[in-house]
């Protein structure tokens, strides 16, 4: 029988975060908080990698004396096929959320010094904070942390012994190697599955869910893995958004919108400062 060690280059960690985006960021920065070994690893370059420096930086915000009426309205708007514990949860959790990744180092928009709660409607309200400089900030704390980063390494699988995920294989995009984690605990934050659409990025392929699948995992909501926004002015109104359009080139590099359809811009008008 084969030994890992001829298999590829083994690497030791308590817990492995697959994908460090916002989501991977925040799974390891919580769990660093258990004393353990950390690890991520990320198929592209941690710090500019994953979807959330390009968004909008909008977080939706609940009150915490709100979250009963709130868990009510999105039960009714959603004709009642969402999961109601899980909204109840998020409406629970959202206040603590916001003030964790403060903790974290997340730069959000404020006023007077306090972050500001901005109304969008009736009782909805939504935070900002800056997008394109999010993840640097997480993967500072990260690096204060002690928690290990990787890079270029592209994971294919989970590894399982007795039924249970003991790990993870992934391919180097640079050196070629393969590389065998072992870990006590595997979390998959890869992102979704949304390559097949034109209107998104080509990076999010899905390989998390289909690891988790082979696994044994049960899949929920992918629904959501086609999910984006477009931020342009439809009959007159201008519709909010994640402005994907600000980065629809053509063939020279040139911003499309920018340079031949400036009047349908829209989210430039807008220009924010996030003060520490």
């Amino acid at each position: 029988m084969n030994k890992l060690e001829d298999m590829g280059t083994v690497i030791t960690t308590d817990v492995l975060v697959l994908g460090a985006g916002g989501a991977g960021m925040c799974a390891a920065l919580k769990a660093s908080e258990s004393n353990v070994d950390v690890l991520m690893v990320d198929k592209c370059g941690i710090g500019w990698n994953g979807q959330v420096p390009i968004g909008g930086g909008i977080l939706a915000y609940v009150y915490p004396d709100y979250v009963k009426e709130w868990t009510e309205k999105v039960t009714r708007g959603s004709g009642f096929f969402n999961n109601q514990d899980w909204t109840q949860i998020m409406g629970e959790y959202m206040h603590r959320s916001m003030m964790d990744l403060v903790d974290m180092g997340l730069t959000f928009l404020k006023k007077d010094g306090e972050i500001d709660i901005l109304t969008w409607g009736p009782n909805i309200h939504v935070t900002l904070f800056d997008a394109p400089k999010s993840l640097v900030a997480l993967k500072k704390t990260a690096k204060s942390r002690a928690i290990r980063m990787m890079d270029k390494i592209y994971a294919i699988d989970l590894l399982k012994r007795d039924g249970k995920v003991v790990g993870a294989v992934g391919l180097g995009l640079v050196d070629g190697k393969t590389y065998i984690f072992n870990a006590k605990a595997t979390i998959i934050a890869t992102g979704n599955c949304g390559y097949m659409h034109e209107k998104t990025y080509s990076s999010v392929l899905g390989e998390g869910p289909a690891m988790g699948f082979r696994a044994g995992a049960q899949l929920v909501n992918a629904e959501f893995n086609s999910s984006y926004v477009w931020g342009i002015k439809v009959l007159g109104k201008e519709l909010m958004g994640i402005h994907f359009y600000l980065y629809l080139e053509n063939a020279a590099g040139e911003k499309i919108m920018g340079k031949h359809y400036p009047e349908l811009m829209v989210g430039s008008h807008a220009v924010y400062t996030f003060d520490p």
